[in-house]
């Protein structure tokens, strides 16, 4: 039996004992459930779904000059980070392909037993399913420097709880 939810929500149901696997938002620009509730979950047995792992692409709608004004909620707050996390400068080693480096970055995190990505479009599918086969793992060095760069920016969130 599993769980979708994000933050106290996702913590209680880790905690409650109650469920087998917890479906819980984990990527690029969303990465608060390395704070705790990855640990907690593993001292658990629980598996690890992460969901929204290209984190509704602002990382590439970042590099695009998207604006973070207009989408509302959760997409105003990813392009922000995205953008925040960006300006940090040229993260060596990365992929060049932002949807390679998404779906790289959840990969390369052995607390995330697998993730769902979703799509509409026959060619994105493919494309994601080559980019993980032909450009994954992604370094460690990148993974370490995201890590960094999501701390810098702060685990808060304005826009999202």
């Amino acid at each position: 039996m599993g769980y979708s939810q994000e933050n106290e929500h996702a913590e209680w149901a880790v905690e409650s004992g109650l469920f087998d696997a917890l479906q819980t938002s984990f990527n690029l620009v969303d990465q608060r459930a390395r704070y705790g509730l990855f640990d907690k979950a593993r001292a658990r047995g629980m598996g690890i779904i992460a969901k929204h792992p290209i984190g509704n692409a602002a990382w590439s709608r970042a590099l695009a000059g998207e604006s973070a004004e207009s989408q509302g909620g959760r997409t105003d707050e990813r392009l922000r980070r995205a953008r925040a996390m960006i300006d940090m400068g040229p993260l060596a080693g990365a992929p060049d392909d932002p949807i390679a480096l998404a779906l790289g970055f959840v990969i390369a995190h052995p607390d995330a037993h697998t993730s769902i990505v979703g799509t509409r479009d026959h060619a994105h599918m493919l494309a994601n399913i080559l980019a993980v086969e032909e450009q994954s793992p992604i370094a460690r060095e990148v993974v370490s420097e995201l890590h960094r760069r999501f701390d810098a920016v702060g685990r808060e969130w304005s826009a999202i709880d």
